[in-house]
């Protein structure tokens, strides 16, 4: 399973549409960010944002796992 911070990192890509928003939003580096989401990418094995110079959008995969992600990261208990 991914990291709680690469987790952190989907959800905030997922609200703001940007990996250097979602590096702000979280006190991150945009590469830190990148890192993050290029290692869960890896784990779950599909590519989850696409990047452009305009922003970032979720694939379709990343859309199902952002939704999962911010379900868990909504309800502590699950976490435990």
């Amino acid at each position: 399973m991914p990291e709680l911070g690469a987790l952190q990192v989907l959800a905030e890509i997922a609200r703001s549409g940007s990996l250097g928003a979602a590096g702000r939003e979280l006190g991150l580096s945009q590469q830190a960010v990148s890192a993050r989401l290029r290692s869960m990418e890896s784990q779950v094995g599909v590519r989850l944002v696409t990047r452009s110079a305009r922003g970032s959008t979720l694939t379709p995969a990343g859309v199902v796992v952002a939704g999962w992600v911010i379900r868990l990261l909504a309800s502590p208990r699950l976490l435990e």
